[in-house]
């Protein structure tokens, strides 16, 4: 490794096609949380619908009402499941495309790499220690996704497995958690590599896209 290119390194296709495709269906999966909290939350559209049918001559009741509200919900959680089960496919398939990789381009292999580059001539020690925390920061990611994963596949079948009926609380709670720490990396990772782009790592982001550094 390069000590004065630790953030520049070369990535494969298969890396970056996974990159931008897990980065586009987990801001999908966030966009579905998004909404099913907002506007199209249940209870807060009873009104909306009664109202709307009104005025087209249907007279319903609160619970007419609710039901189709309730529907609109349902779909839109609906989706948020089945994009979760693409966030499980992707984060499975990240552990087998890390195999796949050529040696030095595994997470691994480059923060070793990167520890030992720190007692080569003109090493920049600080950059070199931060690209390692930014990996570890990557691994961390991986687990939560993962943790995420699993409550949320807990959630999805907790009516049709006994045993997963019992941790609905736990799993509807540190699922509802982990979506904030979610938020956290996101933002940070976007703000991040946009400030390392513009300052130091000039085409780090581009290295994202084409591969070329």
């Amino acid at each position: 490794m390069n000590p004065k290119l630790a953030f520049n390194l070369s990535h494969s296709a298969l890396i970056r096609i996974w990159h931008w495709l897990t980065f586009s269906v987990l801001i999908f999966s966030l966009f579905t949380v998004l909404i099913g909290n907002t506007l199209l939350k249940g209870r807060e559209n009873v009104n909306l619908v009664k109202n709307s049918l009104k005025e087209s001559g249907v007279t319903v009741t609160d619970q007419q009402a609710r039901g189709v509200a309730h529907e609109f919900h349902d779909l839109i959680w609906t989706w948020h499941k089945i994009v979760g089960y693409g966030l499980i496919f992707l984060l499975f398939s990240r552990f087998i495309i890390e195999f796949l990789q050529s040696r030095h381009e595994r997470i691994l292999v480059r923060m070793k790499d990167a520890k030992n580059a720190m007692s080569s001539p003109g090493a920049d020690i600080d950059d070199l220690k931060h690209f390692i925390l930014v990996n570890w920061a990557y691994i961390l990611f991986f687990l939560l996704l993962a943790f995420m994963g699993l409550t949320g596949l807990g959630m999805a079948y907790e009516d049709d497995v006994p045993w997963l009926d019992h941790m609905k609380h736990f799993n509807h709670t540190v699922h509802g958690y982990g979506q904030y720490l979610i938020y956290t990396y996101v933002v940070l990772h976007i703000g991040g590599a946009v400030m390392a782009d513009i300052k130091k790592h000039k085409g780090l982001i581009s290295g994202m896209i084409n591969g070329n550094q």
